[in-house]
This record gives C-alpha cells, structure tokens and sequence, in this order.
C-alpha cells in the first residue's frame, strides 16, 4: 500500500515537496494506527524522494572506467553515476580514465543513474586494460551493443533479458545434471563481472536469497531512486503491487497489461509477444552463451552470422512486420483499466486503445530533441502519411528513432534534407534503412505535395543560405520551417509575399543571429518560435535573437529546455505538449 501512494503522488505531482508532504501524511495515519514497520518504511520512501537526483555532488573531475564506445564519444561509469562523454577519443572498453569537463546535467537522470553529458572532455588520466567485455566488443561490434546497452529502448536491453536468460539455463542445466540446485548465489555473482551490477543483478540477487518482495522493492528503490517508473522495476513488480492494492485487480490479464506497458516505455509491441515473451529470456541467454563461444571459436562464429541473417530477414518480412504495433500509450490510459470488471472488458479496453494508438485521428508535428541539429517530424490524422525533415547528429539517433516509434512510424512518405550539414543530415542512411521513405528530398526544386517550398528559382551558392525552406497550412495553422536560410533569404520571402502569415516558426540556423530578422518577426507576426539548439555548444539562441523575439512578443519553445516539442492540430483545437511535461492551448480550429 505505502508504495502504490508514494508512486501515485509522485506521478501526480511531479514534484518531490508535495509527495513528501503525502507520504508524511501517510505516515501520520500509519503511525495513528500503531503499523510502527509500514512507518518506518514510509520514512525510508520519503528520503528516497529527496535524494533520488542528488546522485553527486557538482565537481569538475570524474573517474571511473569506459562502460561502453559510441561513434562520437563514450560512456564513464562510476560508483554512483553514467556519463556520456562526447568527443574523439583512443579509448577501449574497460580503460580506466579520470576526465575534467563541464557536465550538462539531465533534468530528470535514468534508473540506472546516467545523470548528463559532457562535450569534448579533458582526459587526464588514462590505464588501459583487457577484459572479456573487450573481446566481444572487438569480434561482435553490433551484438555487444544489443547485449550491453543498459540505455537502450528496447525491451531485451532494458529488463535484462540477457543476464536472466544465461542465469536461467544455468538453473535448468544444473537441475537436470544434478537434481537439486546449488551455488546460484555464486554463480549469480561471476556474471557480475560481465553484466555488472544492475538493477536486475540486484534484484535477481535477492530473489535467490530468498528476501521478501516487499524488502526488496525498498532496497531497490534505496539503491535506484529513479527506478519507480523504469521498465525492469514495473515489469518486475507492478501484478505484486496492484494485488497488494486491492484483490479487484485479479482479473487483469497479465499478458495483456505487459503488452501495454511495452507500448507505454517502447513504444512497440508484437502480438506474438503472448507466445513468445515466456521463452524469450531463453533465447537472449542462448544468444549470450553463443557470443561468447564464437570469441573463442571459429565455426561458432560462422553459425552465428548465420542465424543473425536468417533472423534480420524475418524481422523485416511482411510476417513478421504484420503484427507489429507502434505507438505511444499516455500513462492516463492505464486507469481506464479500473472500469473493467473481467478479462474480457480488459481485452475490450485494450483493443480500443490498439486502435486508437494505430489510428490517431489528429496531426502532429514534432519538434525532435537533437541537441545542436534539426529532425521536424510531421504526421497526418489516422497516421495517413508521416514527413520527416532533417534527421540530426549520429549521436541523437536513438531520439529520432523513438520519436518516429511513438508516432506509429513504419515508413515514411517523405524524407526531407534541407542542406548537408551533418547536424542536419548525418542520420541519412540509417533513417533510410530502418523507414525505408518512399521520397527522399535534397534539391529545393524538387516538390513535395501538402507543403510549399520557397525560394526554389534562387542560388545563393552557400549550403546555409540555398537550404529548403518549407510552409504548410494545417487547420488554419500556419508553420514555417527555415532550415539554415540566413535574413537574406527570409527578407526575400516577405518580399514575394507580403501577406504571408506564420503561427509557428521554426527559427533558422537553430537561433543564430545570421537569421530571424525584425523584418520577418515584424511582417509575419508568429505567435510561437521553436529553436532547436544546444546552448552550451554555440552559445545558440543568441542573446540578441531572444531579445528580437521579446519585442515582437513571440513565445520562444526551445528543445534543450523543453525536450520533444509536439503540436497536436485537430479541426476543433490545437494545443502543445512536450516531453518534459509543458502543455498549453495554442488555438482553434476552422
């Protein structure tokens, strides 16, 4: 009980102040009615609330060893924290460092305790050293990251599937040999070395001690304060929890609310999902032991090449891709679950929302997080096409590729490359390969139907100032999108049209001052300007854009504070919503 109300006030409040407050009125009552062990528990989940993002103290060195490589950068593990550190580096898997930088802090740090990031960093310190991790890193580049990637979207990374899997086919190998099993403690403990410490170590741990679930979800909370909306601690833990709330939560099918929930943190799900989820963590485990053979062993290595081909054909059948549902599912939709009263109203409301997910009936367009780059995201009513403007850096393609997810993206109709700057296109071939657009759109003479390309009979000569300006009209809704274009090019267009109104104004060259003139903030008359940007790289809005912004009384929207930017546009009412909880009604329909 004393769990679900710390959950409920804190998903309710978003504020650690006001579910302290809760939780000590909880407690009041608790301590009224002599229950002195939910007290002290109560106790325990208030201090977790008001510690659970003071995971370190502000400093300018860190240590700790390289947890994992991307393109550009890696990641610092320490004792109590995950940094990305971007930049160029000749580092290994394992390698000791101990690195100064400024680190840009999240505003809301991951389960598993990656708190920020730090922009080319200053090693001062570096040891190499060999470590199984390496090995397969160096024979198995693509497995590695689906083994290891703790922050991963998808759903084997993120429960851990990888670590349970090799544990349990320990436990069935053992039994089957030798009857009665023995030494999971120990054996639990050697993975560690090559799965680290997570949150399903932890709790995989415990389980094999025999520790009480309901002292475990308090240890685990103690140890991840951020956990209580993580995939593994819900997945883990919600059937206890609901049954512990009440008995009137039996009838939920578990199947059916783990399918939900997979559309609510992945934003995907796959109806085989109800025959296969039980044999899955065998399979990612088999997979693990492969790898790790095939490091040693040749003819291993062929066979597993092999199976990964056959398996990346299957995924991309029209079989396979047939029962795929992408989509977001808004957390409210679970307390629509509180009207049924059977199973078969829980399969009834759940198909509604399949359908609803699946079929939108309102646009939106989405201005991505990239950091310091452009990915515009525009989806038509009932998903009827879905245009995708500009992809961003390499580095933020995991938040391009989950934007698309949660809009039910499977392929794209157009895919637009305003200029070739790498902030703008360097997720070209990956978009392609993994939406497979049926137009992609690099010359600003070529069309595009519903949008208005501008300025397509001028050269300038500069890849900035020849970018594809586009505008389009939804639900009387005006949006400019003006990729790099400097004032030049804005003051020609108020030129050729006088009369030409915007709402929504997506600023060029993410708010540097080579754009958004007074002219164009003058004549137009946006209500809204969206900067994409990452201030702390090139100082960008600049000071004196946010200044002409202010005078002309234009809201500005920026990414970096803001995160995902998504304008939802019906017939009746348009309104914005973010990633990082802003919501506002920015209009009326026809």
């Amino acid at each position: 009980m004393f769990i679900i109300f710390g959950m409920l006030t804190f998903l309710l409040f978003k504020n650690k102040l006001f579910a302290c407050i809760a939780v000590s009125v909880y407690f009041l009552v608790f301590i009224k009615q002599k229950r002195t062990k939910e007290s002290v528990l109560l106790i325990l989940l208030c201090l977790i609330l008001i510690l659970s993002h003071n995971y370190l103290p502000d400093k300018e060195t860190y240590s700790g060893k390289v947890d994992k490589l991307h393109s550009y950068g890696f990641t610092l593990k320490g004792k109590a924290y995950r940094i990305y550190v971007s930049g160029d580096y000749n580092l290994g898997l394992g390698d000791k460092v101990k690195i100064s930088g400024e680190l840009e802090k999240e505003s809301s740090p991951s389960f598993n305790r990656h708190i920020g990031k730090i922009h080319d960093a200053t090693i001062i310190k570096h040891k190499k050293r060999m470590n199984l991790k390496k090995i397969i890193y160096k024979h198995f580049p693509k497995q590695f990251e689906m083994l290891f990637d703790s922050d991963s979207d998808h759903i084997i990374n993120s429960l851990g599937l990888q670590l349970m899997g090799v544990f349990a086919i320990y436990q069935v190998m053992y039994r089957r040999f030798f009857g009665t099993l023995k030494y999971e403690a120990i054996f639990l403990y050697t993975l560690s070395f090559l799965f680290g410490k997570s949150f399903v170590w932890y709790r995989l741990m415990m389980r094999t001690l025999k520790v009480p679930t309901n002292y475990q979800i308090v240890v685990l909370l103690i140890m991840f304060p951020n956990a209580m909306m993580s995939p593994s601690f819900i997945y883990s833990y919600s059937l206890y929890l609901l049954s512990e709330f009440s008995d009137e939560f039996d009838h939920f099918h578990p199947s059916l609310l783990f399918a939900q929930l997979s559309l609510f943190f992945f934003n995907e799900w796959h109806a085989l999902m109800l025959f296969v989820y039980p044999i899955l963590k065998y399979l990612a485990g088999v997979y693990v032991l492969l790898i790790l053979i095939a490091c040693f062993i040749n003819p291993v290595h062929a066979v597993l090449l092999n199976m990964q081909s056959i398996g990346e054909v299957l995924i991309a059948s029209a079989f396979y891709q047939r029962f795929l549902i992408r989509g977001n599912l808004h957390f409210l939709s679970f307390f629509i679950l509180l009207f049924s009263k059977t199973r078969k109203d829980h399969l009834v409301i759940f198909l509604i929302l399949i359908i609803f997910i699946t079929y939108p009936p309102f646009a939106r367009i989405t201005y991505i997080d990239v950091g310091q780059g452009d990915s515009t995201l525009v989806s038509l009513p009932f998903n009827s096409s879905h245009y995708l403007i500009d992809t961003g850096r390499a580095y933020a393609y995991n938040e391009v590729k989950r934007a698309l997810s949660r809009h039910g993206v499977f392929s794209l109709d157009y895919l637009v490359l305003t200029h070739d700057d790498a902030d703008h296109v360097e997720n070209k071939n990956r978009i392609i390969k993994d939406f497979k657009p049926k137009i992609v759109m690099e010359d600003k003479n070529q069309t595009i139907d519903f949008m208005h390309s501008h300025l397509q009979d001028t050269n300038f000569g500069d890849d900035n100032e020849d970018s594809i300006i586009l505008s389009f009209n939804l639900h009387n809704i005006r949006y400019l999108l003006l990729g790099d274009a400097h004032k030049k090019q804005e003051e020609l267009i108020m030129k050729r049209n006088p009369d030409f109104k915007v709402d929504i104004l997506k600023l060029g060259h993410h708010g540097s001052d080579t754009s958004t003139s007074n002219q164009l903030l003058k004549l137009s008359n946006p209500k809204f300007a969206i900067i994409s940007s990452r201030p702390s790289m090139y100082n960008h809005p600049r000071p004196e854009v946010m200044r002409r912004l202010y005078n002309h009384d234009v809201l500005p929207l920026q990414t970096s504070i803001e995160g995902d930017i998504t304008i939802y546009s019906t017939a009746i009412l348009q309104w914005i919503k973010t990633s990082r909880g802003s919501f506002a009604i920015i209009g009326k329909g026809d």
